[in-house]
């Protein structure tokens, strides 16, 4: 989570002091910038892909799962498939606390397809997604 708040200067002492021992990061609204935004995403559409929206979903009791779903709003109603059609989504490497990846699926209307992960990459994991239906989920499973 992440806050924007006003200047230090316009909280009195005891609101300033409730903020700071919040543990919540903090910032004025002139420092969030959209690098700033882009570097708080887990996930990011690789170029050629930017209008697909990512909803991550993470459950605290399974650590080891994170799901994706991806809706490609620019498909409109085309609910079918394109099989020669390929994206990519990243996942940020620095949000994985040491764990990797140790599979992950593709999971859209047609069905089912394992992804092999791609990690040359140093800032982020890279999953090709193939078919480009108009929705999707890609399942992650994380190893230790």
């Amino acid at each position: 989570m992440l806050v924007t708040t006003n200047a230090d200067a316009d909280y009195p002492p005891g609101a300033l002091q409730g903020l700071t021992a919040s543990g919540v990061p903090r910032l004025s609204s002139a420092a969030l910038t959209a690098e700033k935004i882009a570097e708080l995403q887990p996930f990011l559409a690789a170029p050629g892909a930017e209008n697909l929206r990512l909803l991550p979903r993470a459950d605290p009791a399974r650590p080891e799962r994170l799901v994706v779903h991806v809706v490609d709003a620019t498909r409109g109603e085309k609910n079918a498939a394109d099989p020669a059609c390929r994206r990519r989504i990243g996942l940020r490497s620095s949000l994985l606390d040491g764990a990797t990846v140790s599979s992950a699926r593709w999971v859209q209307p047609t069905g089912s397809t394992p992804v092999s992960p791609d990690t040359a990459s140093r800032s982020h994991v890279f999953f090709g997604l193939p078919g480009c239906a108009l929705w999707g989920v890609l399942d992650i499973q994380l190893a230790k």
